[in-house]
């Protein structure tokens, strides 16, 4: 009798212990699903964080950029194109209307700002497009000319002190990323690293506003 209760206790032991490894290795098992793996946000995927303001150059992805500059974000304030395009004329940074007869006539044109220099667009039979009429068009991928709008609303963002402090943008630096983007059919090239597709960059221009 003592024999078998002696060999019940052992028995019941080492069923114990097992089951104490077997919960142990179920806790771990948990810990690892509960850790998930680390997500690599590329500007591809899509916005990551609207109003955060980057600096393109070199730019492959959220986590890489921030790992290397975590400086080099500001807040930004932006506004979309839709959003400049339907604020009044006062409230442009630039001249938005000249009134000189029945219908409003945009005065900053597009030609003679951001696409100087021979990177100009048309719309239509319109060879010199104001700013506000090429806000008025979709902005996305397929081209130049969709890009652009965009590109306007970072440029009105710069010169509307809407892009960090202190400003992580100039205009020029607005022109010159422009310039790119018209060279490579609507994507754009930082000055050092591989082209982006145009999803990428319209993807990383519409950062600026929220």
């Amino acid at each position: 009798m003592n024999q078998r209760q002696s060999q019940a206790e052992q028995d019941q032991g080492r069923a114990g212990s097992e089951s104490a490894v077997g919960l142990s290795r179920r806790r771990m098992l948990r810990r690892g699903l509960g850790v998930a793996a680390p997500v690599v946000a590329t500007l591809a995927s899509g916005p990551v964080s609207a109003g955060a303001c980057l600096n393109p150059s070199g730019f492959a992805s959220l986590a890489t950029f921030n790992s290397r500059h975590p400086t080099g974000m500001n807040n930004c304030s932006g506004k979309s194109p839709s959003d400049w395009h339907a604020l009044p004329a006062g409230s442009w940074p630039v001249p938005k209307f000249d009134v000189g007869g029945p219908t409003p006539v945009a005065s900053t044109k597009f030609n003679d700002t951001i696409g100087a220099g021979g990177f100009g667009l048309t719309l239509g039979t319109n060879l010199n497009p104001s700013l506000d009429e090429i806000l008025a068009q979709p902005f996305g991928t397929g081209g130049p000319l969709k890009v652009a709008p965009g590109i306007i609303a970072l440029w009105l963002d710069t010169k509307a002190n809407l892009v960090g402090s202190p400003p992580i943008f100039t205009v020029t630096q607005i022109a010159t990323i422009w310039q790119s983007i018209y060279a490579n059919g609507g994507a754009y090239k930082p000055p050092t690293g591989t082209i982006w597709t145009q999803q990428q960059t319209v993807d990383w221009i519409t950062r600026s506003w929220t």
